[in-house]
């Protein structure tokens, strides 16, 4: 347990306590995120699950606004600006993985197969994810009982995701990272308040979820018309 767990009664309880309704506004839209990608055909599952690879890749080492912006950028043009650090590796790696491995992924997700399992094969087969950023990828799309154990989160916990060297390993320090901070909460909003609370800022990816057409806006609760 760090010293920010410790320090006072228990600020991580405090600071999603404080923000419960922001957070359980961001597991709504996580919520219609999961059911239209379980909803869609092949073709616009596949979209979306590209869609949240590329956010995971040009996340990696980047700040939120150049990453969300750089983003956006891909989404429109195809290509990841130059403000974007290592935009070109990062644009290697997502053209690099083969289509066929996301249509599987789609597929195994699609027929309720083992998320362990899948989780595996993209952090295999997806270049540049490995299995922090695969369960970023999933988790993105509502699949919250994944964690991305981020810097912001090793920050807080201590943990250190590379001296995971595998999947059992993974899901064994999110599973200690969810039970010391007792919040009650899938793995992923877990990670969503301690990324925020290391930050020092509640982070709605209002960004990604605009894009992906699953937003909803908190002063009437109504959904984004894209939807």
């Amino acid at each position: 347990m760090t010293q920010k767990t410790l320090q006072g009664n228990n600020p991580i309880q405090q600071w999603y306590d404080t923000r419960r309704t922001e957070y359980d506004l961001t597991a709504r839209r996580l919520e219609k995120t999961r059911h239209k990608f379980m909803s869609a055909d092949i073709t616009e599952a596949v979209r979306m699950l590209d869609m949240s690879y590329a956010n995971a890749v040009i996340s990696q080492q980047c700040a939120v606004n150049k990453h969300e912006a750089g983003w956006v950028h891909w989404v429109n043009t195809g290509e990841i600006p130059e403000y974007v650090i290592y935009s070109n590796q990062k644009t290697r790696w997502i053209n690099s993985t083969n289509h066929i491995h996301k249509i599987n992924t789609v597929r195994m997700l699609h027929a309720g197969k083992s998320r362990d399992k899948i989780h595996k094969y993209m952090a295999d087969n997806f270049t540049g994810l490995g299995l922090m950023k695969a369960a970023f990828t999933l988790a993105m799309l509502g699949f919250t009982d994944r964690m991305c154990i981020d810097t912001n989160v090793s920050q807080v916990t201590g943990v250190e995701v590379t001296s995971l060297s595998n999947l059992s390993d993974y899901l064994n320090a999110c599973d200690k990272i969810c039970q010391e901070f007792e919040l009650a909460l899938p793995p992923f909003l877990t990670q969503w308040v301690l990324f925020d609370f290391n930050r020092g800022n509640h982070s709605t990816h209002e960004v990604w979820f605009r894009e992906i057409g699953t937003w909803i806006d908190m002063s009437n609760g109504t959904q984004d018309k894209h939807l």
